[in-house]
């Protein structure tokens, strides 16, 4: 088998790293704009490491040494089984890359883009044989998470679909289906649990610091608020993001809009910039001292929030209910995964505190809680 990965940026850099340690026999063919010799020279340094402290044998040593090629070249990618795009979030780049492959590969190789928010439906608008296309978005970091988000489009064939299921498997990794209006939906439910957010630290008058404290209890790895910082406002709230459920979309809409206006007032767009512009933003007003008292409340109404969506978007999907539950549960850290919280609160005091606080228009019933979370 052998892989093209066009793009060596964050996310190509991870995708490569997680697949070459995962897949044997497999070459890679890695496309870059510059200085492939020096990234080739870093492989094989890191190599030379894992043979010296015993992480591989010389087998494996001789084998993965033979297994990449770093080139500027596409038509390199001519006898690929598959090809990823990793590159920036740029859709006439993206587009144009696709339209240039499919005239060097076979009419079999899969053509998988890593887009987390651009149209799948437009990137690969230039593509022939759209039935072998899909977004195959890899969370990050890529070692790390236990899934992958598969993006269909409405022409993708059942082969695809089995084929891309054999390949999350050999790499340890399970799949999380979506087509339309579901696209991209883990990005959408991370941007509406970090609405919410947003609207709790003005209903309780919450410094981004004292939140975090709060939201660390369930969300221990970042707080909730850590993930804007860790992603970066520009990916976070860039307008071309396609967000078709509607019933969160006015939420998303929120959360973007505050995510610009931060932008607008000199925050960089870049990861780890939001905490320490938000420090330094918020170093002259007053927050309510009291915070704690409040915590329980705080949590139950974020909980509430998280459950609800969750299981809505399980009864919008309900082949595939499981593993969005799974899926959501991981792209969050939760502490515990959902029917723990379910368990802890019940239907009748999450559903009160949904209805009070009017933290959200549609409420699921509790046979519906009760049939995905327990």
């Amino acid at each position: 088998m052998k892989i093209g990965i066009i793009g060596y940026g964050k996310m190509g850099k991870d995708i490569f790293s997680c697949l070459s340690e995962k897949l044997n026999d497999v070459e890679f063919v890695i496309i870059v704009r510059h200085n492939a010799n020096d990234f080739a020279d870093d492989i094989v340094k890191k190599l030379g490491k894992d043979i010296r402290r015993k992480k591989i044998t010389q087998d494996q040593y001789d084998l993965k040494l033979k297994s990449f090629v770093f080139t500027d070249s596409f038509s390199l990618l001519s006898d690929c089984n598959m090809v990823i795009e990793a590159v920036s979030e740029n859709l006439n780049l993206k587009r144009n890359i696709f339209s240039d492959v499919e005239k060097l590969v076979s009419h079999e190789c899969i053509l998988a883009t890593n887009t987390s928010s651009l149209s799948i439906d437009k990137i690969f608008s230039d593509v022939l044989y759209k039935e072998r296309c899909l977004g195959l978005h890899f969370f990050y970091p890529v070692k790390l998470s236990g899934f992958i988000e598969v993006n269909l489009l409405e022409y993708s064939g059942q082969t695809i679909k089995e084929h891309i299921s054999i390949f999350a498997q050999s790499i340890g990794k399970s799949t999380v289906t979506f087509q339309k209006p579901y696209h991209f939906y883990l990005n959408q439910f991370i941007l509406f649990c970090i609405s919410k957010a947003f609207s709790l630290k003005e209903k309780y008058n919450l410094s981004v610091s004292n939140e975090i404290e709060i939201l660390s209890e369930i969300f221990p790895i970042h707080g909730l608020l850590g993930m804007v910082d860790s992603i970066g406002l520009a990916l976070l709230a860039q307008s071309e993001s396609e967000l078709p459920v509607k019933r969160i979309s006015n939420d998303i809409e929120y959360a973007k809009s505050m995510m610009r206006k931060w932008l607008a007032d000199g925050c960089s767009g870049e990861p780890l910039y939001w905490l320490d512009f938000m420090s330094e933003y918020e170093s002259n007003l007053t927050f309510n001292d009291n915070f704690k008292a409040y915590k329980e409340q705080i949590l139950l109404e974020i909980t509430a929030a998280v459950l609800n969506e969750a299981v809505l978007a399980a009864d919008d999907n309900q082949t595939n209910y499981s593993g969005i539950i799974f899926a959501l549960s991981d792209v969050l850290g939760l502490a515990e995964n959902m029917s723990y919280y379910y368990n802890l609160y019940g239907y009748d005091r999450i559903s009160n505190t949904l209805r009070s606080t009017e933290l959200y228009d549609c409420i699921a019933t509790e046979s519906l809680y009760n049939k995905y979370l327990l």
